[in-house]
């Protein structure tokens, strides 16, 4: 029994519990029944609390959401999903009373929690003005607060000063596996779709919202250093993935970003490392030269990722200019995520769900107004003083990622995307417990000079062989 429990504890604790996740969500997805595969990650959702591995939560909540096949909306949601957070929560809460875990209050929670609490009253102004009542708003700000809270209760069991940054590195990896067979397989049943804006994988109906999570899944890739060849194979699939989406803020975020990532990953190996950095990039400049002068799809799409950092040249021009007028009107609140409802601005919202404005800043000033924005600015601070005031071995992948992160809240959906929500704040709490720099410094030169002298010392002042025969 003792064995199990420690083959357990082991399974657990590596990379092999989120894949085990992403197979069974990979094979509910791809056979669209996922009641039996749902059914046992439920059960798995309990292995943490067996093996009393705190940071292992990070896992269920990562990769089970792409196991829904179907489209899902507010108004749609499978009883499977319910299922499956009734077994997570209740295997948390368990743990939390079991371990007598402590509330860790933090400055970004608070912050998160007031620019929520400024949605859900500025949706309350709109109902109380306008009389009217959208349900898929209200569910979207209430959606925000849950996935805070869930966020909030890993910061409480995950262990302090282990690897739980590292650890939710791999649950990335995986994820960025099970989303790129995912994106193989819609695409050789659906060869007409490549490249078109008919994609949708269910959990996730547009290709931005795809784009957006595997490239913050790169980004935490500096974490695992690329010593292994899981890991440099990842990375591939990752890449090859992103390039299919076609999509313009991902591939933009890539190409800036690919090169940063290779020059913090290789950090760890000495002497060799210029080496590998200065041949990698080199070798990724090559590629996308090649790219760009020869594939003229490639390069149809580069023109156009360039083009999406200019508001008014941009394809979402509409989107930002209603965003800038509904700010106009009720510039203190702003007119809520009502307005993110129905037909607007060239674009429809599928029933059930709400279009965020392709942009973080303008979403943020229609959706809570000045306030709103304050509110926005406050968390960014926080998120950033963390980083920097908490001296982790994982502090430059974790800054790596809020800009990566930030980046693609330019020209796309970032923080108001409920999924990424939830694996940013995840991120925020296992850095928080992340481990910690050495304080105590070891001169080794000091050292030697010291046990050098004393050894001097110790010559001088002992008598010889003769001088004991003497005496």
């Amino acid at each position: 029994m003792g064995k199990l429990r420690d083959l357990t504890e082991t399974i657990v604790s590596s990379w092999a519990f989120p894949a085990l996740f992403g197979i069974l969500s990979f094979f509910g997805w791809v056979t669209k029944f996922a009641w039996p595969f749902a059914i046992a990650e439920a059960i798995l959702c309990f292995l943490p609390l067996i093996t009393m591995t705190g940071r292992a939560y990070q896992a269920p909540l990562i990769m089970f959401v792409p196991i829904i096949s179907e489209n899902i909306s507010f108004s749609n949601i499978p009883v499977y999903c319910y299922i499956v957070l009734i077994a997570y929560v209740a295997s948390l809460v368990a743990y939390i009373a079991i371990n007598r875990c402590k509330f860790k209050t933090s400055f970004p929670f608070f912050a998160f929690l007031s620019l929520i609490l400024v949605f859900l009253i500025s949706c309350i102004i709109s109902i109380v003005k306008t009389e009217q009542y959208v349900s898929s708003a209200i569910f979207f700000v209430i959606g925000m607060l849950l996935v805070l809270m869930i966020a909030t209760l890993n910061c409480d069991v995950i262990e302090e000063h282990k690897d739980s940054f590292s650890y939710l590195s791999k649950c990335l990896a995986m994820l960025s596996i099970l989303i790129s067979l995912e994106i193989f397989s819609y695409y050789i049943w659906n060869p007409n779709d490549l490249f078109a804006e008919t994609f949708q994988l269910g959990w996730a109906n547009t290709k931005s919202m795809v784009s957006t999570i595997m490239t913050l899944c790169l980004a935490s890739y500096g974490t695992l250093i690329f010593h292994k060849k899981i890991e440099s194979i990842t990375s591939i699939i990752s890449l090859i993935g992103i390039l299919l989406l076609a999509n313009p803020s991902g591939l933009l975020t890539m190409i800036i970003g690919f090169i940063p990532l290779i020059l913090i990953s290789f950090r760890s190996y000495g002497k060799a490392y210029p080496y590998i950095s200065l041949g990698l990039c080199c070798s990724f400049v090559a590629i996308f030269a090649i790219l760009l002068g020869y594939v003229s799809g490639f390069r149809e799409l580069f023109i156009e990722s360039i083009k999406s950092l200019n508001p008014s040249a941009s394809i979402n021009s509409q989107l930002y200019n209603y965003g800038i007028e509904g700010f106009k009107s009720n510039p203190l609140f702003g007119p809520s995520a009502q307005g993110l409802v129905g037909t607007f601005a060239g674009s429809t919202t599928l029933e059930g769900t709400i279009t965020p404005l392709r942009n973080t800043l303008v979403t943020t000033l229609y959706m809570g107004g000045v306030i709103g924005l304050i509110a926005w600015i406050i968390c960014e601070i926080s998120v950033y003083s963390t980083c920097f005031l908490r001296k982790s071995q994982d502090k430059w992948v974790f800054l790596f990622m809020l800009l990566v992160s930030d980046f693609i809240g330019i020209t796309d959906n970032s923080l108001f995307n409920l999924y990424f929500l939830g694996i940013y704040l995840l991120s925020i709490s296992a850095f928080q417990n992340s481990f910690l720099y050495s304080k105590v410094k070891i001169n080794d030169r000091y050292y030697s000079l010291t046990t050098k002298n004393n050894y001097c010392c110790l010559l001088y002042t002992s008598p010889s062989p003769r001088d004991r025969t003497r005496s």
